[in-house]
């Protein structure tokens, strides 16, 4: 159980960490996303968000290589992509 939980914990751990870096290099591009579906309704408001998200995957993502808080760190990574994904749909 806690080999799976450390293996589950590294993927998803990359996966943020790519994830925050491929919005990173081109944080515009996600700004537009932002307006084009509608989750924020100002260029500046659409800034600020992106930022934020950014910036709270690229802390999980970090958080998750760490031992500490695990369970509750894999938590809140499987709430962010399971709505992400139901977001996208």
């Amino acid at each position: 159980m806690f080999r799976s939980t450390q293996i589950l914990g590294y993927l998803f751990a990359f996966s943020f960490l790519f994830s925050a870096y491929t919005k990173w290099i081109a944080p515009g591009y996600f700004e537009i996303t932002l307006l084009d579906q509608g989750l924020a309704t100002t260029r500046h408001f659409a800034g600020v968000l992106s930022r934020l998200i950014i910036e709270l995957e690229l802390a999980l993502g970090l958080s998750l290589l760490l031992p500490f808080y695990r369970k509750a760190l894999l938590t809140l990574a499987i709430f962010l992509l399971s709505y992400f994904t139901v977001h996208v749909m």
